[in-house]
């Protein structure tokens, strides 16, 4: 099963381990002119991700869903505007789509830190893996890695330090049928570099 890449992923041989008051660990690499980059989509959940988050208790709700087109690669300042060309250029004119979500499942980053509550993508996967080559053309063309194979494209709802702590989560079936039912709209692709986010608006 592929795993799941943490917001910081590997970008040295040299790290250190910060833990919050919530318990949450990240690895943070010690790396100078290292922007932390990724591609996704954005899926609004909110006037759905409540009724899943009350059975929940226990875990640390995910404030913004996305469904991720990469992993977390590491680039160097003079790379990104023409890493976001690149991305554009890749894109094209493609249109715009909706998903819908099959199952809960549950996930767990490299680092073996977070496990996470996800929704698995059903329809719409197809639309998501055409975007996901053009985006892994330009992972190689700025020879980073490429996206899991096979892609799980998912988004997340909910994390917690301990794997048990997600698999024990039990969503009635009858809550989760009116998800699936749902369609969401996708018309935007997020880039996020450090603390700066750009966006390709499809047609």
């Amino acid at each position: 099963m592929p795993k799941l890449s943490s917001f910081f992923g590997e970008a040295s041989a040299v790290k250190e381990k910060l833990i919050d008051d919530i318990g949450k660990v990240r690895a943070v690499p010690h790396k100078k002119d290292s922007w932390a980059t990724y591609v996704y989509f954005q899926v609004d959940l909110t006037d759905d991700k409540p009724k899943l988050l009350k059975y929940c208790m226990g875990l640390e709700p995910i404030e913004e869903q996305h469904v991720s087109l990469s992993r977390t690669v590491y680039l160097k300042q003079n790379q990104l505007k023409d890493f976001v060309k690149s991305i554009r250029d890749a894109i094209g004119n493609k249109k715009a789509f909706k998903v819908s979500f099959a199952q809960v499942a549950c996930l767990t980053n490299d680092e073996k830190t977070r496990s996470f509550l996800t929704l698995e993508v059903g329809n719409g996967y197809n639309e998501l893996f055409a975007f996901l080559k053009q985006v892994d053309k330009v992972m190689e063309k700025f020879k980073q890695p490429k996206f899991y194979d096979p892609p799980r494209f998912h988004t997340s709802l909910a994390w917690s330090t301990t794997e048990e702590k997600v698999k024990s989560v039990k969503i009635p079936p009858t809550e989760l049928e009116q998800i699936i039912q749902q369609s969401y709209h996708i018309n935007r692709l997020y880039i996020k570099q450090g603390h700066l986010v750009m966006h390709i608006d499809l047609q």
